[in-house]
């Protein structure tokens, strides 16, 4: 994988048509293990509720709510349609910011297939800070990334999303952004 996280490994891959695309492949058996991890803390939170540790009938929405987000998140069609819709969205408003293009006919609940992006991933640009990689610094400068701008632009972006948007990017850390 070029990427992995929690639910899924992302794939570098090629069609036919030579289009370079990133396949998001949910982990085997990983249903399973989120439903044990919910019953676990609904069984934790159900006690700390019993024990007035937190005030009864505090919890319940909230877990109810989680156990929705996280069953959704592992449906690949709908972060599919979802990328879908906020690349379209984007691309109206003109502002520099889109989402990769998806391949709906090769996306199942368990794989998504999206337009191969390449950039320069933000943990990248900050690791160069950090390390005060000056190198690094100056090629990202020459290909016109400047920092504050960027970060304007990030700021500007996620304000929208939770203020105007049906929906919004809710994990926007650095291995979630390319530039």
């Amino acid at each position: 994988p070029i990427g992995a996280a929690s639910l899924a490994c992302v794939y570098q891959a090629q069609l036919r048509t030579g289009d370079r695309v990133a396949v998001k492949v949910r982990r085997p058996g990983i249903g399973p293990l989120i439903a044990a991890d919910l019953r676990a803390m609904d069984w934790l939170l159900i006690v700390a509720e019993t024990l007035t540790v937190i005030p009864p009938g505090v919890t319940r929405r909230f877990r109810e709510d989680f156990q929705t987000i996280l069953f959704n998140e592992m449906n690949f069609r709908t972060e599919a349609r979802y990328t879908d819709l906020f690349r379209r969205r984007a691309a109206k408003r003109k502002k520099g910011v889109t989402a990769p293009h998806v391949y709906f006919q090769y996306c199942t609940e368990e794989v998504m297939v999206s337009e191969f992006v390449s950039g320069v991933w933000m943990w990248e640009r900050m690791a160069a800070v950090d390390s005060n990689d000056q190198e690094f610094l100056a090629k990202v400068r020459r290909i016109g990334i400047e920092p504050k701008a960027l970060a304007r632009k990030i700021v500007m972006t996620m304000n929208r999303e939770v203020q105007e948007e049906l929906f919004f990017h809710a994990d926007p850390h650095p291995a979630n952004l390319v530039v």
